[in-house]
């Protein structure tokens, strides 16, 4: 059983690395867009980056580790799980309380600037604020941590 959760933990590594790749591409996309409904769809694909994707890899991420832990029996007390498990929850900590909600805010404005049939000033400064696309690619690297650690336990 230890085997097939340790798959299922890993295809779960995949299914973020796919959500946290795709967010980073749409976003630069978007913000490199002219025509206001690419900039309206980049918003609304990295949401649905986020629903799909990001927070249910991030949840299932923690529960199949968790699992794996207790069925190979390996200690909770060793220092690359603890850092595993802490930067895990940055990453959901981070996605929920920040970038979530300002890719929903950025999502709407762009909606409404697509029924208005021009550039706002706020799409304008939604498409301008590079911070959505630092933190995705921030998410991204700490992927790369969080595998790294897994593949190689250090310590």
């Amino acid at each position: 059983m230890g085997d097939v959760l340790r798959f299922l933990h890993l295809v779960t590594t995949l299914w973020l690395s796919a959500g946290v790749g795709l967010q980073m591409v749409v976003l630069a996309q978007g913000a490199r867009a002219k025509d206001l409904t690419v900039v309206a769809f980049a918003f609304g694909l990295a949401q649905r980056a986020q629903k799909v994707f990001i927070i249910p890899a991030l949840l299932v991420l923690g529960l199949t580790g968790g699992l794996t832990m207790i069925a190979l029996g390996v200690s909770g007390g060793k220092v690359w799980i603890m850092l595993s498990v802490a930067l895990t929850l940055l990453l959901l900590l981070v996605d929920v309380l920040y970038l979530q909600p300002h890719l929903a805010e950025a999502e709407k404005t762009a909606r409404e600037a697509v029924a208005g049939g021009k550039l706002t000033p706020r799409l304008s400064m939604c498409v301008q604020d590079r911070r959505r696309g630092a933190v995705s690619h921030g998410m991204a690297l700490v992927l790369v941590v969080i595998v790294a650690l897994m593949a190689f336990r250090p310590f």
